[in-house]
């Protein structure tokens, strides 16, 4: 691509200095458009050849070569502005809502969520709730919302944005390898999940845990699991008051399951360390398996202590969205049964017509 577009701005030139142009005006505005092509091309050729550092820590990693990242942000943003995108589609959900919805939410989600929109009664309420069905760990709701189209153009443009050799920034403290969404531009798609069922579905399962103002803002990322790479995720609880799972791919991977325990910072007894006890002890000593498949997606609050069972051949990655209130505020404390009520009247609005 670099040398496609270097020839043609030097064929621009070449007619510019031969006079095989109508005006002057031209030549200008040429010579406009070949100083930011080659400014474009040498963001791009600059990222590429950084030497990114290594993720290492697969414990609080966040802040691993903070800094250089942070210096860097300027330059991969404009690199993949000209490395560009596969799907654009996938970018500007939010400006064509329906659009995305017709083309990658399946049948069923998309009408029963209408529905529901429109009006909010208790019998619309319990046919959405219908589609997630509780799985065998108690609490987390599976389902499969989104098209085959979906996940099959989202990996591919997930692929597309690895092979540009543009450095990319470890999800989080625990996953080493993947990519944080906003940064690809990706958040758009994300937004209008959350906005139109991820929101009013997580106040619908968790009214206890989840209020009007609980998803104020977002974390959206991918991790992947790959030999060589990371393969496993020790038990944690999420930085969300509700977790969205997404598994995007790739068909084929062998082991890879998720296993959930019990609910953390259920009381206020703390042990030697200083960390809550769980409520209910037993539902810790237990180990709730969930066999992940490509198109399948699940719902869970974040204090629900989960981990990730070894991959042992294949490539799965997934797409996980943290829901928190305003500056990531993460509520612990129930809600009562008023405020739920209050909530629970303004679950669905702004109607759609």
């Amino acid at each position: 691509a670099v040398i496609m577009v270097t020839s043609a701005a030097e064929n621009r030139k070449m007619e510019c200095s031969n006079g095989n142009v109508v005006s002057s005006s031209s030549c200008s505005l040429s010579a406009q458009n070949d100083v930011t092509s080659t400014s474009s091309l040498s963001a791009l050729a600059r990222a590429q050849a950084l030497d990114a550092p290594t993720p290492h820590s697969s414990v609080g990693g966040e802040y691993e070569d903070h800094e250089w990242w942070v210096s860097h942000e300027d330059l991969f943003s404009k690199a993949r502005q000209e490395w560009g995108r596969l799907h654009p589609e996938l970018y500007d959900a939010q400006d064509h809502v329906e659009t995305f919805e017709e083309r990658f939410v399946r049948n069923e989600f998309r009408n029963q969520f209408r529905n529901v929109w429109v009006e909010s009664s208790v019998e619309h309420e319990t046919s959405v709730r219908d589609l997630f069905q509780e799985t065998n760990a108690p609490g987390v709701y599976g389902f499969q919302m989104f098209t085959d189209e979906f996940h099959r153009l989202f990996m591919e443009e997930l692929d597309y944005q690895i092979s540009s050799g543009i450095p990319l920034r470890r999800p989080n403290g625990m996953n080493r390898y993947g990519a944080i969404l906003s940064e690809l531009g990706l958040d758009s798609i994300v937004t209008v999940m959350i906005d139109r069922y991820f929101r009013p579905v997580g106040q619908l399962l968790y009214p206890e845990f989840m209020g009007t103002k609980d998803a104020e803002e977002h974390f959206s990322f991918v991790v992947r699991y790959k030999m060589e790479e990371d393969v496993e995720l020790a038990e944690h609880t999420d930085a969300s008051v509700v977790t969205i799972n997404l598994c995007l791919g790739k068909p084929g991977f062998e082991g890879g399951s998720l296993y959930f325990k019990g609910l953390r910072w259920m009381n206020n007894e703390l042990n030697e360390n200083g960390a809550a006890l769980p409520t209910d002890t037993a539902a810790f000593a237990q180990r709730n398996e969930i066999v992940m498949e490509p198109g399948m997606g699940i719902i869970h609050l974040g204090r629900h202590e989960h981990a990730a069972l070894p991959l042992t051949g294949g490539e799965r990655t997934n797409m996980i969205v943290w829901l928190s209130g305003e500056h990531g505020v993460v509520r612990i404390a129930k809600y009562s049964k008023e405020e739920m009520q209050e909530a629970a009247a303004m679950r669905w609005y702004p109607r759609i017509d």
